[in-house]
């Protein structure tokens, strides 16, 4: 086995090299883009914070936004009806990259409504 052969130092240079070498197709399919045919513009998601209140996560990789606008889905409603606004946040300055606002309070760069979460929207 070659690796026997080695010195005791290269065997943990190869295995951290190899991990690398492995990890790297694996990276590159995360985040903002991949390496078949979709642009991927960026990511959203909801998390929580202490107090337990909503924040909207957006990666945004590539341009920027300054407006937020949240409705919620199309259950209930006609093919005529709009949806139900949650909420619509403007940035002071267009924000890029990982953007945060808490929902419930939102705080500068971001201005828009307090919003009130029934329990069975979280």
């Amino acid at each position: 086995m070659l690796l026997g052969m080695l010195p005791p130092h290269r065997p943990r240079f190869l295995t951290a090299t190899s991990l690398c070498l492995a990890a790297l197709p694996l990276l590159t399919l995360s985040g903002c883009g991949n390496l078949i045919t979709t642009e991927i513009i960026g990511g959203t998601g909801i998390a929580v914070s202490p107090n337990g209140e909503p924040i909207a996560v957006i990666a945004v990789c590539s341009d920027y936004l300054d407006v937020i606008d949240i409705a919620l889905g199309r259950e209930g409603l006609t093919e005529d009806e709009e949806n139900v606004q949650v909420g619509m946040w403007t940035a002071a300055e267009p924000q890029s990259g990982l953007v945060q606002i808490n929902l419930v309070s939102p705080e500068p760069p971001w201005q828009g409504p307090d919003v009130v979460f029934e329990d069975d929207l979280l």
